[in-house]
């Protein structure tokens, strides 16, 4: 009598068992499907953006360690070994500054692929298949090389490491560091890495040292969220209204700016409804006070 609960016991089982290991297969997507949809050809997407505006100073200091190395890469060889482009970059600052406009402005400059690395594209329950995921992300950026793999909030991502941390995480950080080590080899493809951050202090040690250059991306300064608007709403910077706006708009953001530019044109188009979108200084005034509001609640 006992056989057959038993039996059926064990079935249930292995029917559970069965689902189990076709969901493993079946359910986390590969890293390469996931890629796929984060990469981009950047200079498509740069060719029209203002958004490096105000940034020359950043641009500068990517531009002399990782563009002209790479640009000149056989002749600084035989200068001297150490001379060679950095492979890594942590960009650090304020949010909505441009961290990740510049590196698909150093994709662009390199001619190559943009891939922008989420936790979702890499990381997963399943043992074992975060780390194929990564691997299988940088074969990927190598195929594609050159290539930025940026990593946006890669302090949520690549964190300083603890003595709790789970076991799937603790693969996932050993995996990437291992990785990303290869990356810098410099008779490999091309692949560069960067990282953006506002809170550099929480990125592990032993990532920093794979991203040796550090470059803070601020704010904008007066003159550059003026040509930032400006560039914007397709006026002159000499147009009525930005004057005052480049005197109350500090401390405002790039994606601030974006959004008064935004309002604006939208509030043109609600009072000027059949006469077109003409932008004036009413409807810029009207447009910056909002957003300021907006900025200073987040204080």
């Amino acid at each position: 009598m006992l056989i057959r609960p038993m039996a059926g016991a064990l079935l249930r089982a292995l029917v559970v068992l069965i689902v189990a290991l076709l969901t493993m297969r079946s359910s986390p997507g590969s890293a390469q499907d996931s890629v796929a949809c984060d990469a981009s050809d950047a200079s498509d997407y740069f060719r029209n953006s203002v958004f490096v505006v105000g940034l020359r100073r950043a641009r500068r200091a990517l531009h002399g360690a990782i563009l002209a190395p790479i640009a000149a890469i056989q002749a600084m060889r035989a200068t001297h070994p150490l001379l060679r482009p950095t492979r890594g970059v942590l960009l650090h600052g304020p949010p909505g500054t441009g961290k990740t406009l510049l590196g698909r402005w150093v994709a662009m400059r390199l001619d190559g692929a943009f891939v922008a690395v989420t936790p979702d594209s890499v990381q997963c329950r399943w043992y074992g298949e975060t780390p194929r995921r990564v691997r299988e992300l940088f074969r990927t950026a190598r195929a594609r090389a050159p290539c930025v793999l940026f990593f946006d909030e890669i302090d949520g991502m690549l964190r300083s490491r603890s003595s709790g941390e789970m076991g799937v995480e603790r693969e996932f950080k050993t995996t990437m560091l291992s990785e990303m080590s290869r990356a810098e080899d410099d008779d490999g493809p091309i692949v560069v890495l960067m990282g953006a951050t506002n809170r550099p202090d929480d990125v592990d040690a032993a990532v920093l040292r794979r991203l040796p250059l550090h470059v803070h991306v601020p704010l904008p300064g007066a003159r550059a969220r003026t040509r930032m608007l400006a560039r914007h709403l397709r006026v002159p910077e000499s147009s009525a209204g930005l004057d005052w706006f480049a005197c109350v708009s500090e401390g405002l953001t790039c994606s601030d700016i974006h959004e008064v530019a935004r309002a604006a044109v939208r509030l043109a188009h609600e009072r000027r409804a059949c006469g077109g979108v003409s932008v004036d200084e009413r409807d810029v005034r009207d447009a910056t006070r909002t957003v300021v509001a907006v900025a200073e609640s987040r204080l």
